[in-house]
């Protein structure tokens, strides 16, 4: 625009559009980045149940032969393991369930975002602990062999939260310390929570690895800053914590455990006051979304 015009109507609805589309864009940069570990456990469900549905199917083409040999078929069903099969079948497919709910929960996420509606109110009294549990299971499934992560989550008083969001915000960095962890030839990841000032519900998430350094510690939240090598990284997913824990009205820091290496991620989520988080209204719109079943469930696995 040259020197002393004043801007236009037109203008001014160009340059909110491409302020809008900006933002719609890393918007959909966050999403994204939040879809692997869901797409990611609903794949190895379904490769598991794919490869169980071939090894039913070879038995049961070996039943229907003339005359099956009955030796090579008991020796199938042992290979087989029907018992097995039936007991890990429902847990695979729980936990397909509850990654396409995860998925049509951020989609919901962008298209409310994108129409500028606001988004239904699902917080409700949640046990962080359970929530931290969940975290862990959903990121360990994934990754093969397991990780060891060790837990220290005594009972705590619930928060006023969105579990799922407050799930995604330990998966990120769970995720996050096992990866800073991986190179390491003693890895240690470390869960801890407690109770400060009666107030706060705060959550350690520490490792021991490389750490952070103090000069990078003021922009690792800053949205696509990374210090991972792209495309490993996006530097989208501390920022995305970041975001979700002040929408909670809490807090995240990050310094070096005492006397230790590494990286310790600090959350502090404030105490639920029980009257203003409409407990029994928030269930009901919750009831859809519960994924306290699945988490039973996936326990068998590990």
């Amino acid at each position: 625009m040259s020197a002393g015009m004043n801007p236009t109507p037109a203008t001014d609805r160009h340059l909110d559009r491409l302020t809008r589309l900006q933002k719609m864009g890393e918007q959909a940069a966050r999403v994204a980045h939040e879809l692997k570990v869901p797409l990611s456990l609903i794949d190895g469900s379904l490769q598991n149940l794919d490869q169980y549905a071939v090894a039913v199917a070879q038995y049961l083409d070996q039943t229907a032969t003339p005359s099956p040999d009955a030796v090579e078929l008991a020796a199938q069903r042992v290979e087989l393991d029907l018992s097995y099969l039936a007991d890990q079948a429902p847990t695979l497919l729980s936990i397909c369930r509850e990654g396409t709910r995860r998925l049509r929960y951020l989609v919901q996420q962008l298209e409310d975002y994108a129409r500028g509606t606001t988004p239904v109110d699902t917080r409700t009294l949640v046990d962080v602990s359970a929530v931290l549990r969940e975290a862990t299971h959903w990121v360990t499934y994934s990754r093969q062999p397991a990780p060891s992560i060790r837990h220290d989550l005594p009972v705590l008083p619930p928060v006023c939260a969105d579990a799922y969001a407050l799930t995604q915000v330990f998966v990120n960095l769970i995720s996050n310390a096992l990866d800073a962890v991986a190179s390491s030839p003693e890895p240690s990841v470390r869960l801890r929570a407690c109770v400060e000032d009666d107030a706060w519900v705060a959550v350690h998430v520490t490792d021991n690895g490389p750490g952070v350094p103090p000069e990078l510690r003021a922009r690792i939240f800053e949205a696509f800053f990374t210090t991972k090598d792209r495309p490993s990284g996006l530097g989208l997913g501390l920022a995305i914590v970041q975001r979700i824990v002040v929408q909670h009205g809490g807090s995240i820091t990050v310094s070096t455990a005492d006397g230790q290496t590494g990286a310790d991620f600090i959350v502090r989520i404030p105490v639920a006051e029980v009257a203003r988080c409409h407990e029994d209204d928030s269930h009901a719109r919750a009831d859809s979304r519960e994924s306290t079943t699945p988490l039973t469930a996936r326990q068998r696995l590990s």
